[in-house]
């Protein structure tokens, strides 16, 4: 199941998505709409969504401001941002943007991008499945921002600030991992592809703000790994 919010102060164009939505027997989406920059900030805090789809010249905040939004309390979901004027489509990849839509929306634009979505989405929430102290976990893929081995013991950092831990070997973690979405930086270290702000020379910056460092060996495959990740999300 998807869920979607809409903010558009254009009621032609929150009832057209509506009408798309409907046509999609094939995808189960639920959605919510938002009229105004003041309604979507005030129910900020109680959204739990997939995918925001943001006017771009919204009434009272550019959509590039409600994403920045966003982003502070979620990194993971997806922004698609919609406008009439293409001479914004630059600027709205500052804040990590999935896609773009040009109005008018046409349904064949909207169906092919909310396949791509769900295609997205269905692979970020698999989930790494692991055994530690007789207990097993199923951790989201997107939940989860490195895993490092330290001598028999491997380490996952995810977003909540928790550390598990199992005993697997690299090559175990690896077999399960959609390699798409995660790189071996170094020996004993696999990255989430989608928490790397910034690859500088044998670091890599975070968005949480750690740095890790590559190995001489690994730089290549890591560089033509974000480049292919960042191209096929963006």
């Amino acid at each position: 199941m998807l869920r979607l919010a809409i903010c558009d102060d254009d009621k032609f164009v929150i009832e057209q998505m509506e009408s798309y939505i409907e046509k999609l027997k094939e995808i189960s989406i639920v959605y919510e709409v938002y009229f105004s920059a003041e309604e979507f900030n005030n129910h900020m805090l109680e959204m739990d969504f997939d995918v925001y789809f943001l006017d771009i010249e919204i009434a009272g905040a550019s959509g590039i401001q409600l994403a920045e939004r966003i982003r502070k309390i979620n990194q993971y979901a997806l922004v698609i941002f919609m406008t009439s004027y293409s001479k914004y489509v630059t600027d709205v990849f500052d804040v990590n943007t999935f896609d773009f839509l040009l109005k008018p929306v046409t349904f064949e634009k909207f169906r092919k991008l909310i396949y791509k979505v769900s295609d997205y989405v269905f692979v970020s929430k698999t989930n790494f499945v692991f055994m530690h102290n007789k207990n097993q976990y199923a951790l989201p893929y997107q939940n989860i921002i490195y895993i490092e081995k330290v001598k028999r013991k491997a380490y996952i950092h995810t977003n909540s600030g928790y550390t598990y831990e199992c005993n697997m070997t690299v090559e175990e973690i690896l077999k399960q991992l959609v390699t798409g979405m995660f790189v071996k930086i170094n020996r004993g270290c696999i990255v989430n592809l989608a928490v790397i702000a910034e690859i500088v020379r044998e670091e890599i910056h975070l968005i949480s703000g750690e740095t890790l460092y590559i190995a001489r060996d690994y730089k290549m495959e890591v560089k033509e790994k974000h480049l292919n990740y960042f191209m096929r999300t963006r």
